[in-house]
């Protein structure tokens, strides 16, 4: 009864539906036999997976495998080089085995590392992937006295602890820690409690990066002492904004705070995504780049692995969401009006502007493997950052987060210019005219007493066409493109023979 209410509540007011499920008591299944404190010295956590986010994401899990089995060795599966890089500092892991790329590409190679890997009688195996089935048959092929993942079969699918489904919840940045605390059994606060992501920096990379930042910006028209901003402009697929949605965005931050320096950071393909306008700074080594970011006042970058690194750097992070993959209530997005999101968001860019005047101590008071000192920028107005929000924008640490979609430019002001609106215009428009061509024609057949088509139709209907495909191209509906181009292609055809029937005429009277 009480679920058939809820979902009435959705229809009616989702608000309220979200604020119910905020307040209702969450039951998360309990595991009924917990995973042993003793005797766990070898773990092994297979994640073979290449992408640097994903890489990144696994850093909370294990920092809480070693505060809950201290003394243990850990080892890790993983694809590509990485995995070496993110977790060189990290005391308590031993071995990183990277797969080759497309490892049954390379059978021989990926074969031997496997062979190697099952040599070991490891106390734990933990697989925190939710659906990938090479992680699982990886995890099933190793040796293990105990192996945790998520599964909701019947036979455990290999595992000795398979916990439900549901325990890993929509929150990919929490899914291997809460795997880890469902097997631990733990409750209240505990459960809660989540790691940070943390490539744990060390002092001579933070000073390395440090120098690398004052060389870059000694060269240039800015000067250090200023806060210093960095950007990061790429990203794959339908994240990546284009370049003059950044240009607009640029402008807008520099008229709100005009003395930040700005610092280009260049993606692995080693070319500038701005115009080389701000100085750049490359490297192939995800540890140097961390180091570089670490000494940042702020990072602003598109949802991407660097957004992840950034974060792990323990640096303040703006991501910029282009798309929400439908997860916003349950990732801390803000959702709503783009501009009403924007606005908020520049209460951080101001606070960041009054403290122009101390940035040399700020950076003085940074202290290495903890949060830069004086760069905790509010998230909205009258909050501050807290420890639970280490993961809220999806899957990286409280900073700031901006729904704004590149299809709307910004304004001097700090808004949004709603070009949208511009669209809906030529939309409404265009489907007007393609109407009125109806109309049209039945003012004309009454006109000549029986069923025929002006030419006005045909116009008519190549003006609002070519509208309606500007507006589905703008939309990317590939359905209302393929209608409207192939009646474009047909409406065309009618008026170049109407066109071939009156010169005909035309030289017929002639004669």
């Amino acid at each position: 009864m009480a679920r058939n209410s809820l979902k009435r509540g959705d229809r009616i007011n989702p608000f309220l539906c979200r604020a119910w499920c905020r307040l209702k008591p969450i039951s998360t299944p309990r595991c009924d036999t917990p995973l042993p404190r003793q005797g766990i010295f070898r773990i092994l956590v297979c994640r073979p997976n290449h992408r640097l986010g994903n890489t990144l994401l696994l850093t909370p899990l294990i920092s809480e495998l070693e505060r809950h089995f201290k003394g243990a060795e850990i080892d890790l599966i993983s694809e590509g080089d990485i995995a070496k890089e993110v977790f060189g500092s990290y005391f308590s892991v031993r071995n990183v085995y990277c797969l080759p790329k497309r490892g049954f590409k390379h059978p021989i190679p990926f074969l031997r590392l496997i062979r190697q890997v099952r040599r070991t009688q490891y106390d734990l195996i933990v697989d925190p992937c939710v659906d990938s089935g090479f992680s699982r048959a990886l995890t099933r092929l190793l040796r293990g006295t105990h192996k945790l993942g998520f599964s909701d079969a019947e036979g455990r699918d290999g595992l000795t602890l398979a916990a439900p489904v549901e325990v890993a919840g929509a929150h990919m940045a929490k899914r291997p820690v809460n795997l880890l605390h469902w097997a631990l059994a733990l409750d209240g606060a505990q459960q809660d409690e989540v790691p940070t992501l943390d490539i744990r920096l060390t002092g001579p990379e933070r000073h390395n990066g440090r120098q690398a930042i004052e060389q870059l910006l000694s060269g240039s028209r800015q000067s250090a002492p200023s806060p210093v901003v960095g950007l990061f402009a790429n990203a794959t697929g339908n994240k990546r904004y284009p370049a003059a949605w950044w240009r607009e965005f640029i402008d807008t931050f520099t008229t709100l705070c005009p003395t930040a320096s700005m610092l280009e950071l260049i993606p692995m393909h080693g070319r500038s995504m701005l115009g080389a306008e701000w100085p750049g700074y490359y490297s192939s080594d995800i540890r140097r780049m961390g180091a570089v970011m670490a000494n940042l006042d702020l990072v602003i970058t598109a949802d991407c692995g660097v957004m992840h690194l950034a974060v792990a750097s323990r640096t303040a992070t703006l991501g910029m969401f282009r798309r929400l993959r439908g997860h916003a209530p349950c990732r801390g997005i803000a959702h709503g009006d783009p501009r009403h999101v924007l606005r908020d968001r520049c209460i951080g860019i101001r606070a960041l502007r009054r403290r122009q005047s101390s940035a040399a101590d700020i950076r003085a008071d940074r202290q290495p493997g903890g949060p830069p000192g004086g760069r905790e920028l509010p998230v909205a107005a009258g909050r501050r950052n807290t420890p639970s929000d280490s993961f809220a924008a999806g899957r990286h640490r409280a900073g700031l987060v901006a729904g704004a979609r590149p299809g709307k430019g910004l304004d001097a002001g700090g808004s949004v210019t709603d070009a949208g609106s511009v669209w809906m215009v030529v939309g409404m428009g265009s489907q007007v005219i393609f109407s009125a061509r109806f109309v049209m024609q039945w003012i004309y057949s009454e006109w000549r007493r029986e069923s025929s088509i002006p030419m006005a139709f045909w116009y008519a209907s190549v003006i609002g066409s070519i509208g309606l495909l500007a507006y589905a191209i703008e939309r990317r509906d590939p359905v209302f493109i393929v209608g409207q181009a192939t009646g474009l292609l047909v409406y065309g055809r009618n008026i170049q023979l109407r066109w071939r029937e009156a010169r005909a005429g035309v030289a017929e009277a002639a004669r």
